[in-house]
């Protein structure tokens, strides 16, 4: 193999190596590069295994994920980052549920029948 062939498939393997750790870190994070994100808060008295990164899914599709859990008083803060786009309305309902026989958490909302939607930086 001549020098200029073997910089030429050094240059492919390491330009194929960035792209795949690039999609592996994509698909880890379960996130789309340039997809915008509205935060939104919720309290609650306890979160029991809840954890960072865990889902948020609104009438069962996954549309966000825990971005942070703090104590705040005598009860919880979590804040989660949901798609923008997505109207949650005032009377919205928030439970944290079990998904997983070894105790995977996650934050489903189940919307309800108000017009009036929640802003993005909202505490529901």
């Amino acid at each position: 193999m001549t020098p200029r062939a073997r910089n030429a498939a050094v240059g492919a393997f390491v330009l194929a190596s960035i792209l795949l750790l690039l999609f592996g870190i994509y698909f880890l994070k379960q996130t789309v590069p340039g997809r915008r994100t509205d935060t939104y808060y919720a309290r609650f008295s306890q979160v029991s295994n809840l954890d960072i990164g865990d889902p948020v899914k609104v009438n069962g599709v996954n549309l966000g994920k825990v971005k942070a859990i703090e104590l705040e008083g005598s009860g919880v803060k979590v804040t989660f980052e949901m798609r923008r786009g997505v109207f949650l309305n005032r009377d919205a309902d928030l439970r944290i549920q079990n998904i997983g026989l070894m105790g995977e958490r996650q934050i489903g909302i189940r919307l309800g029948q108000s017009s009036e939607a929640v802003l993005p930086g909202a505490l529901l």
